[in-house]
This record gives C-alpha cells, sequence and structure tokens, in this order.
C-alpha cells in the first residue's frame, strides 16, 4: 500500500503545482492586459487633450474678445498663431522627440502646457493671450508629435492598428464632450475657468504618462545627433518613395474634407424649415461625432474584413466621395444628411488610423517622430489649402454643389493615389491580435 501512497501524494504535487503555475499565469495574463489598457488609456488621454485644445479657442472666443477687448485683426491673429507655429513646429519637434525620447516629450508638454493654461486664464491684455497661444503651439506640438510615434514603441505589431484606432477615437469623442463642456463652463463660470479645466486636466495627464513604463520595442536613441541631422531625418521621411503617394493621398483627402467642411454648416443653414434650425444642424453633428468614434473603434476589424492595406483606403476615400456628392441632392431630407454625414465622419475615422500604422511600419523606428510630424504637416497643409478653396467655392455657387464636386473629385483623386502606392502591399488583418 506505500507505493500506491506515494504516488498519490506525488500526484496530488503535481496537481497543487500544476495549479499553482495556472494562477500564475491567469494573473500575468492580467497584469499583461492592465498595462495594455492603462497604455492606450494614456495615450488616448493624451490626444484628447491635444483635440480639446484646438476646439478651445474656437468656443471661448467670443467670450475672450468680450472680456479682454480684441480688435478684429487681434481675433485673426489669436486664432491663426497656433496654426502657423504648430505646422514648422511639428516637422522640427518630431526628430527631436526621436533623438530625446518621446515619453520625456510627452510629459514635458504637458506639464508646460498645463502651466500656459494658468498663465492664459490671467489675461488682461491681448498680446499677452496671443503670446501665449503661441507658446501653448510649441509644447503642444511636442505632445503631438509624440502620441501616434509612441504606439509602435509600446505595442505589438499585430496590436497597432487597434490600438491607433482607439487612441484616434479620442478625436470624436473630444467633438462630442469637449466644446459643450467648454462652453457650459465659459456660460456659468466665466471662460477663464475652461482654461483652469484643461490646466488640471494637463496636470493629470503628466502624472498618467510619468507612469509609463519603459517602450519595449523602441529603437535605441542617438543622442549624438544634431539639428542638421534632425531635419535629415525629416528630409528622409519626405524622400521615402514608399511615402510618396500615400502621403498624397492623405493630403488630398484632407484637402477634400475641408473643401465640404468649410461651408455645410453655413449651406445646412439656409436650407428649408426642416433643417435650418440650430437643433436640427446639431443632430447632423452629433450624428457625425458619432460615426467617427464607431468608425474609430472598429478599425481592427473593418480593416480585418477588407484585408489589402490599398484597397481598404481607396474604398474608404471612394464611399466618402460617394456621400458627399449625394448631400446637395439629399437637400432637406434631415435623416439623408444624417446617414451621409455619419457615413463620412466613420468613413475619415477609421482612414486616419489604417495611414498612421502603414507609415509608422515603413519608416525605422528612430524615425517615427519625424513621420508623425510630416503627417501633420500633411493634414494641415490639406485643410489650409481646402478651407480656402472651399471659401471661394461657396460664393461662387449658394447651391453647395460646386463644393461638393470638387470634394468628391478630391477624395476620387486620394483613392487613385492610395491604389497605386508603388509597395509590397500590406494586409490589415496582420495587424490583428493572434
Amino acid at each position: 500500500m506505500r507505493p500506491f501512497s506515494l504516488r498519490l501524494d506525488d500526484e496530488s504535487h503535481r496537481g497543487h503545482l500544476g495549479a499553482i503555475a495556472a494562477a500564475g499565469t491567469i494573473h500575468q495574463i492580467r497584469s499583461i492586459r492592465g498595462l495594455i489598457v492603462a497604455r492606450t488609456f494614456t495615450l488616448s488621454a493624451a490626444y484628447f487633450y491635444v483635440i480639446s485644445n484646438i476646439t478651445l479657442i474656437v468656443t471661448t472666443l467670443p467670450f475672450i474678445a468680450h472680456d479682454v477687448s480684441l480688435t478684429d485683426l487681434q481675433r485673426a491673429l489669436l486664432v491663426s498663431i497656433f496654426p502657423l507655429i504648430s505646422l514648422p513646429g511639428n516637422l522640427l519637434i518630431g526628430p527631436v522627440a526621436d533623438r530625446l525620447g518621446r515619453k520625456r516629450f510627452l510629459l514635458v508638454g504637458s506639464l508646460s502646457c498645463a502651466v500656459l493654461f494658468v498663465a492664459s486664464s490671467a489675461v488682461t491684455y491681448a498680446w499677452q493671450a496671443i503670446l501665449l497661444r503661441g507658446l501653448t503651439a510649441v509644447f503642444m506640438s511636442m505632445i503631438s508629435c509624440s502620441i501616434f510615434s509612441s504606439i509602435p514603441d509600446h505595442f505589438d505589431r499585430t496590436q497597432t492598428l487597434k490600438v491607433t484606432g482607439y487612441v484616434s477615437a479620442a478625436s470624436s469623442l473630444a467633438q462630442l464632450l469637449a466644446i459643450p463642456l467648454t462652453l457650459l463652463i465659459a456660460e456659468t463660470a466665466g471662460w477663464r475657468w475652461s482654461f483652469l479645466a484643461l490646466a488640471v486636466y494637463a496636470g493629470l495627464l503628466s502624472v498618467m504618462i510619468s507612469r509609463l513604463p519603459p517602450p519595449q520595442f523602441a529603437a535605441a536613441r542617438t543622442n549624438q545627433r544634431g539639428l542638421i541631422s534632425d531635419l535629415g531625418q525629416t528630409l528622409s521621411v519626405l524622400r521615402n518613395r514608399l511615402l510618396h503617394r500615400p502621403l498624397t493621398g492623405y493630403a488630398l483627402y484632407s484637402c477634400g474634407m475641408f473643401v465640404f467642411l468649410s461651408m455645410y454648416p453655413s449651406w445646412l443653414l439656409t436650407q428649408g424649415s426642416s433643417i435650418e434650425t440650430g437643433y436640427n444642424v446639431s443632430l447632423i453633428f452629433l450624428a457625425g461625432g458619432l460615426g467617427g468614434l464607431a468608425g474609430a473603434l472598429f478599425t481592427g476589424f473593418v480593416g480585418g474584413q477588407l484585408g489589402s492595406d490599398r484597397a481598404t483606403r481607396s474604398v474608404l476615400a471612394g464611399l466618402t466621395a460617394t456621400s458627399v456628392a449625394a448631400l446637395p441632392f439629399l437637400g432637406t431630407m434631415l435623416a439623408g444628411q444624417i446617414a451621409a454625414y455619419f457615413l463620412v465622419c466613420a468613413c475619415r475615422a477609421i482612414l486616419l488610423p489604417i495611414v498612421i500604422n502603414f507609415t509608422m511600419s515603413i519608416v525605422p523606428p528612430d524615425q517615427r517622430g519625424s513621420a508623425n510630424g510630416v503627417l501633420a504637416a500633411a493634414f494641415q497643409t490639406g485643410t489650409a489649402i481646402g478651407g480656402s478653396i472651399g471659401a471661394q467655392l461657396y460664393v461662387a455657387d449658394r447651391s453647395f454643389l460646386a463644393n461638393a464636386a470638387i470634394a468628391a473629385l478630391l477624395f476620387l483623386a486620394s483613392a487613385l493615389a492610395f491604389m497605386t502606392t508603388s509597395h509590397p502591399d500590406l494586409r490589415c488583418s496582420s495587424t490583428r491580435e493572434r
């Protein structure tokens, strides 16, 4: 009986060890999942902050102008100083972030913006508001250049598309939440408290960033590089033949979007009684925000279903062209306007993560910040040109047909650029979790 007893003890011991090992594995899996959620949430919170900052001035400008007594020229400067500085800032700061560390830039940028927003809440003269807005553009560029370029640093390539979609969803969430909250605070407590609220947010964000673990997949930093070498990194991204047509397609898409968007609200307010009220126009843009949020969250699924990275971008640009072209003919049909604008925003929200993910997969790890800056520059250039074209087209044709037609043509041109990209086709499905 003794040998049998010993065998039972051995089996019991093995079972106990197996249970301990299984419990350890489950704990490890939960820990890994917790880290993934924490990193995704932190980067999403950073992007939410960047977009909230962009909407801040648009929302609070009437209150600031009344309180600080801004002239028309000073209003224009206060609005335009941020994009004028952030455009070159993105191109210059991106390669420096590659060299010195993206986490460091996220942290310094958020802390500096917290201080600048506190100072902005206390301005009494127009020059102070304009100067502080310009300085904010510099440090906000440190954050914006380091968000999407940090995703491949912290996540395996099988997860990057899905995570990029989750992070970009913060843009739609900011448009849904930040604008009404900022307006509510400005109307009830005063516009200065809107700036203080963003300062507190930036302080909390800096704490979250400081707790980010070291990146697992980042390249070793090269601190010996200088400014000329940093500029060379940006030029290297621009000279990359694999990125020429995708970047061109992205710029054309951004241009088309603002040919359409710049005058779309004004056109809606001139339609018949079923749409012209501010409430109904708000419903249309609420649907667009929800479409953008849904599209960004389901980027990984859509990319996996369509498979080819090249085909996915082209299909999305084509769907956007079709939806925008239909808008003038939908006229006063509120449900039709809601459905079409929902689809436009969903396509745009899916396309952005796919373009970002592709770009980051093409460039070396030590050029991701530079690539992030080039993407931002392509977007800002496209939107600036598109907004100008859109305003002139609407002056010439109030029916909105010209805006919709030119925007649709630009979307189709971007689809062609995406489809004819000269590189071995990637598959979106490869970015899904295995």
